[in-house]
């Protein structure tokens, strides 16, 4: 049946299913990356391999730990050094409500960024896993502001969540729920809207002084303000997400990537997993698994190898460009010709152990390069991918024989 494939299909090595493999150890089933996909990798992030930090990566890091640390600088200002003198006694209260639940959750969300990197070093588990956990907490603590309650209450989001509600009502317990919804969702706009006025309060100063009369202080609370606006914007984020789910896609059980061996996790990822939390955006499986193959093949690695491996990793997540992964998943999946040729090149190179082939092959799928864009223009019909449906005759005559009635019969029918 396989060889019968591979006589009909161009790329029938390339299927997910015959690429599954079962650990004799274990007993869990996994995806075989190949060599392509991970010669593809390699070829897109470049210096995410080469075992050294360049000024690139290292300044990436350091931005993220800045961001970390105004934020938390931020919030401690808010708290202790920012005099509000507000007439109005409910907004001076607010205020302080607000600040100090800011204070609270973010601060702890430090000190837990700070146990997680300390037991990974303790534990010698500095690698992928440490990274992820790394990159996770320190997001949420540079990012996180009463302010996004506004993300979640804006009128439109609320209509469509409202409306998805009713759609999905049937009974009176139903209903009912959508009223409660409906009520929180009302609190949650009023809630959002005085955390703006709040948010206010909180640079009343840029209305008061001059420029050059500014402290350095006050400064600070203006990024922070607009370090908490920039957070607001998720679009970015839920795209990389989406890309990176739909690139690994054979990893993901239902409701979201997990890792199938908590045991080697990071401290984080074993609180969440303990506390039953669901992490969405822990989707790095598909590149974890190449990183550790290629690194796996240093053995006796030392400490400082150790941390450069670390950072390499660490540099590449927050580097994740949406159209460097699309440029992946083009490269890797498209059904086109074109890629199915470069991807058969490759093979036939690496049976021969040509590196040089190898890399020219995978040079020449980049859809991007100036040779395959020029190409493109020339040979439009070539790259040109046209969709159509199979015929569902045969499924509609069987169905219309069963009922006789055709009234019946589905307007799309999935096979």
């Amino acid at each position: 049946q396989h060889a019968e494939a591979d006589d009909a299909m161009p790329d029938a090595d390339h299927f997910d299913a015959q690429r599954l493999t079962t650990d004799q150890t274990t007993g869990e089933t996994k995806y075989l990356i190949d060599t392509w996909e991970q010669s593809v990798v390699e070829y897109l992030f470049p210096s995410a391999f080469d075992e050294e930090i360049d000024y690139g990566e290292l300044l990436v890091i350091l931005v993220q730990l800045g961001s970390v640390m105004l934020n938390v600088v931020m919030v401690g200002i808010n708290v202790f050094y920012n005099d509000l003198d507000n007439p109005n006694y409910t907004i001076r209260v607010l205020s302080r409500i607000a600040f100090i639940t800011e204070l609270v959750i973010v601060w702890l969300a430090f000190l837990l960024l700070i146990v997680v990197a300390i037991h990974g070093v303790l534990t010698g588990n500095v690698g992928t896993n440490l990274v992820v956990d790394l990159v996770d907490v320190s997001s949420f603590t540079m990012s996180f502001s009463t302010l996004q309650v506004v993300t979640y209450s804006g009128p439109p989001r609320v209509m469509r969540n409202i409306a998805a509600q009713i759609k999905s009502a049937y009974s009176v317990c139903d209903y009912i729920l959508v009223g409660v919804f409906v009520i929180f969702s009302f609190a949650g706009f009023l809630c959002a809207t005085v955390i703006v006025v709040l948010k206010v309060t909180q640079v009343d100063f840029l209305f008061k002084g001059d420029l050059f009369a500014w402290t350095w202080m006050e400064f600070i609370q203006l990024f922070g303000l607009v370090n908490n606006l920039a957070g607001l914007d998720l679009s970015y984020q839920t795209q990389t997400i989406t890309l990176l789910q739909s690139l690994h896609h054979h990893y993901c059980a239902p409701g979201g990537p997990d890792s199938p061996d908590i045991t080697t996790e990071g401290l984080f990822s074993r609180l969440t997993h303990f506390l039953g939390v669901t992490r969405f955006n822990r989707t790095y499986e598909y590149i974890e698994s190449i990183f550790d193959a290629h690194f796996g093949l240093r053995t006796n690695l030392n400490a400082t190898q150790k941390a450069k491996f670390t950072f390499n990793f660490m540099a590449f997540i927050l580097r994740l460009d949406t159209g460097k992964l699309e440029q992946l998943l083009q490269m890797v999946r498209s059904p086109l010709i074109y890629y199915s040729c470069e991807r058969a090149a490759f093979k036939e190179a690496l049976e021969r152990g040509d590196l040089t082939a190898m890399r020219a092959a995978v040079a020449r799928a980049d859809p991007l390069t100036r040779q395959t864009i020029e190409l493109g223009k020339k040979n439009p019909t070539y790259f040109r991918l046209i969709y159509a449906c199979d015929n569902p005759s045969m499924l509609v005559e069987e169905d219309v024989n069963k009922n006789g009635d055709t009234s019946s019969v589905p307007a799309i029918i999935f096979s």
